[in-house]
């Protein structure tokens, strides 16, 4: 007898949680940092909701070779292995989708580099070593020498102030803040866009990516 099956697509719901972080009302010190996390999760879920559909057969493909395509470079590249990093599986759809280099010096990569890397500090976190600069005669102020490479890169990309010398800054402290929120959801939402908007025509869009709102956080 033919096994009925049905997916539930996660990205959804990781965008929702991500989306709750930016509000007004929320805890910047705790619900931005779950922002970004749930951000990069949301790119990550998205894609692969995309490949399992393709990989798996769930949809007839005759009348899309970007598709077709896709399939084959996806199941050559063992795209579904959960090892597998999610810029190289965004390098493969992007060439079979559009047969063009995934350019990750140009926007929205440049920040997917960023998202990405500030997960994987929070999710695989090791005790920050802060660099403190020599002690000050009759000053007892323990003052941070220079900050974290993540941390001046939220500075340089507008999003984080730079903390008063005489204030220990770490990372997360960098993080909690709404406008990092604002940022990694908008920052989620601008590469899941760019996926959908690879996708050969409008019934493929609603096919793969039912209902979906890239509609972006406002300040």
């Amino acid at each position: 007898m033919l096994t009925r099956t049905a997916h539930f697509l996660t990205s959804r719901a990781l965008l929702a949680i991500a989306r709750r972080g930016c509000s007004e009302t929320a805890l910047p010190s705790l619900d931005a940092i779950v922002a970004v996390v749930f951000a990069a999760f949301y790119i990550e879920a998205a894609a692969n909701e995309l490949l399992h559909a393709v990989i798996t057969e769930q949809a007839d493909l005759t009348d899309s070779p970007a598709l077709i395509q896709l399939r084959v470079a996806a199941k050559a590249a063992e795209l579904e292995d959960r090892n597998t990093r999610l810029i190289m599986k965004l390098q493969v759809m992007f060439g079979a989708l559009r047969n063009e280099v995934l350019d990750k010096g140009k926007q929205p990569y440049q920040d997917l580099d960023l998202l990405l890397s500030l997960r994987n500090a929070v999710v695989h976190n090791r005790p920050e070593t802060m660099k403190l600069a020599p002690p000050q005669s009759g000053d007892p102020v323990l003052r941070q020498e220079e900050l974290g490479a993540l941390h001046e890169r939220l500075i340089s990309r507008g999003i984080a102030p730079r903390p008063e010398p005489s204030k220990l800054a770490s990372l997360l402290d960098g993080m909690a803040r709404r406008e990092v929120a604002i940022w990694a959801v908008n920052a989620a939402l601008a590469v899941v866009q760019e996926l959908h908007d690879a996708l050969p025509s409008d019934w493929w869009r609603q096919r793969l990516f039912p209902d979906s709102d890239f509609t972006r956080v406002a300040p």
